[in-house]
């Protein structure tokens, strides 16, 4: 929890806790290139996924600095829970989780603002935190009430309570395969009747769609929650967003076991899977 690398590998961060620094290490001549100061009791980072930022959670001073990797300075402190420890970023860079182990809660921060977007009760003390390859769900270690929270990031809410051991401290997920092929979203940009621009976009799944959530990924805001029931679920559903701002679409299908696909709507209005 005390080191994270770039996606490269070629650079590794190291927090340390009675300094209150973060060493920067190059991997190839395995030396220390930067020390760079940050909050009281530095204990866990994570770096975002095109490497330009990393995320330090402060235990001391319940704060979160954001350090540019490219001077290699904090740019900014954001406040959070009380004793932050864990941090992991979405796999599609878009947000942050942050543990609070006094809290006994995740602080959720919008990396396009930087700010605290979200605040989700979990168990007693959570340490460890880890995303799914598709970031539709969030694994969060409870210390201190050996469970494991799972958290829809689509709703921002806990689904599920495991009970594991005891003090879990850390959580890894096995990487996974692609999303299901016969989910698709696609999308093209028009106007609607007032003439304002928008991407008119429509879901496919040949198992059915149960629900859809649409999240503005600028505000962490649901813009849409749709539910069918299975029984008379639709093979395609289609809507409207406002033209030029991202969105996470999360689609789960009717197929036994249920599959979840999760897409982002850029501001160009292409489609990724992600």
């Amino acid at each position: 929890m005390g080191v994270a690398f770039t996606s490269d590998g070629a650079t590794a961060y190291v927090a340390n806790y009675g300094a209150g620094t973060v060493s920067v290490i190059d991997t190839a001549t395995k030396t220390v290139t930067a020390t760079i100061p940050v909050d009281l009791s530095p204990n866990g980072l994570a770096v975002t996924p095109d490497g330009a930022r990393v995320y330090v959670t402060n235990n001391g001073s319940g704060t979160v600095s954001v350090i540019d990797t490219v001077t290699n300075s904090v740019t900014t402190t954001i406040p959070v829970g009380a004793n932050p420890s864990g941090a992991a970023v979405t796999p599609d860079g878009s947000a942050v989780y942050i543990t609070n182990f006094s809290g006994d809660s995740v602080s959720v921060i919008d990396t396009a603002t930087n700010a605290v977007s979200a605040t989700i009760p979990v168990g007693l003390a959570p340490i460890g935190v880890a995303f799914t390859s598709d970031g539709a769900a969030a694994y969060v270690a409870n210390y201190g009430a050996g469970t494991v929270s799972v958290v829809d990031t689509a709703t921002g809410s806990v689904i599920a309570t495991v009970a594991v051991g005891d003090f879990p401290f850390g959580v890894a997920i096995a990487p996974g395969g692609a999303p299901p092929a016969d989910t698709a979203l696609s999308c093209t940009r028009g106007t609607n009747r007032r003439g304002i621009p928008v991407d008119i976009c429509r879901i496919t799944d040949t198992d059915g769609i149960r629900t859809v959530h649409i999240r503005n990924t600028a505000t962490n805001q649901q813009q849409t929650a749709l539910e069918f029931v299975c029984s008379d679920a639709p093979g395609s559903v289609g809507f409207t967003v406002p033209a030029g701002t991202k969105y996470k679409v999360s689609v789960t299908d009717c197929d036994t076991p249920r599959n979840k696909t999760t897409f982002v709507i850029r501001a160009q209005g292409d489609v990724n899977e992600v």
